[in-house]
């Protein structure tokens, strides 16, 4: 669902970009606030594996022709929280439009707001709006629910400006790309449920990175004195946190280079959902607007399945190392903030 240059009208262009602007703004102060120091290394990991997972073609046999590949905006956001999940989302749409050219530079702001914005925030208001009805199953139908729902969503809002940009009617630009995404959104669906089902807190079917929010302040309100009502000094992570931590990025790193590196080399070479439509309508996408370093996941100077897997490599690398500097970013200005609190409330008592 990676739109390319060419085929959105400057008006969808701009108005895209300001939305998904205004949008990535509120997702760093909101994770400025959210963000649990302890999720910041997974969030390097969650791009990485993002990445690799989207890498991975799937034939979709209900649209003949047509392959389809994970997105993850709701996975993410229930791993990390839907603020986190925009930016690590947008980090990963970034590397491939720069790196691979996958997606236009100038259509990059429609691609956020159709995959690094609605996705996180429709998937996971669908799962808030759904897990108290949903009953003991709560954890799979939810979750399976709110991802095909965000995939399917963001393919109405693509299609909305394909339609607006081109002499394709907006509800059959719009019907022709839910309708193949609609398909499409059972891998979605299928993969979600399954990666949340072993991530969720088992005990509750909390999100992880609720879990962990709500342990903290747990133990913030543990450690409150009783005398002045002020918490301790911060305590550094135990040894059982540390070793969670380190499990959660073993296992995605591993899966992270077993997806780029091997099973991509499998995958479908079918066009996948937007590629399919804009064939069918006619509708040819413009020259690239730069030369991207490695075009098709491929390095030019190295043929065959080296070429692809170390283009594979770079991209997570790239994937990894952005996705963790923007949640360091954001994390190391919680930090800052939560320093200052003390002290401000010390110089108003000294001033009373």
């Amino acid at each position: 669902m990676h739109i390319p240059d060419g085929i959105l009208s400057i008006p969808v262009l701009a108005g895209s970009w300001a939305v998904s602007a205004t949008a990535l703004t509120w997702a760093t102060r909101r994770s400025k606030k959210e963000l649990d120091q302890s999720l910041v290394p997974l969030a390097g990991v969650a791009g990485a594996f993002i990445f690799a997972a989207q890498m991975i073609q799937i034939p979709i046999p209900v649209v003949a022709g047509t392959s389809g590949h994970l997105l993850g905006g709701t996975l993410l956001a229930l791993l990390l929280g839907p603020a986190a999940a925009i930016l690590v989302m947008a980090a990963v749409l970034t590397v491939q439009c720069l790196l691979f050219q996958d997606g236009g530079l100038l259509a990059l702001g429609a691609n956020f707001l159709n995959m690094a914005v609605t996705g996180p925030l429709v998937g996971y208001g669908m799962y808030r709006l759904l897990r108290p009805i949903t009953g003991r199953f709560h954890l799979v139908i939810a979750t399976a629910v709110a991802a095909w729902t965000s995939m399917v969503a963001g393919s109405l809002l693509a299609g909305l400006e394909i339609g607006l940009s081109s002499p394709i009617h907006v509800t059959t630009a719009m019907w022709a790309l839910g309708g193949v995404h609609a398909a499409i959104g059972l891998i979605e669906a299928t993969a979600t449920a399954l990666i949340c089902s072993l991530s969720f807190r088992k005990e509750a079917h909390v999100p992880l990175w609720q879990s962990r929010w709500n342990q903290e302040v747990q133990t913030v309100e543990q450690a409150l004195s009783p005398a002045d009502g002020r918490p301790e000094p911060d305590q550094p992570p135990t040894k059982r946190g540390r070793s969670k931590t380190a499990i959660w990025m073993a296992v995605g790193g591993g899966s992270s280079l077993f997806l780029a590196l091997i099973l991509a080399q499998f995958a479908s070479k079918l066009p996948d959902g937007l590629e399919h439509v804009l064939e069918s309508f006619g509708i040819r996408p413009g020259p690239p607007r730069f030369p991207a370093p490695m075009p098709d996941y491929s390095v030019p100077w190295l043929a065959g399945w080296p070429g692809k897997a170390l283009a594979a490599l770079l991209g997570l690398i790239g994937a990894t190392l952005l996705a963790f500097a923007l949640s360091r970013f954001v994390g190391s200005s919680q930090r800052s903030n939560e320093s200052e609190s003390p002290g401000d409330h010390t110089n108003g008592d000294e001033e009373d």
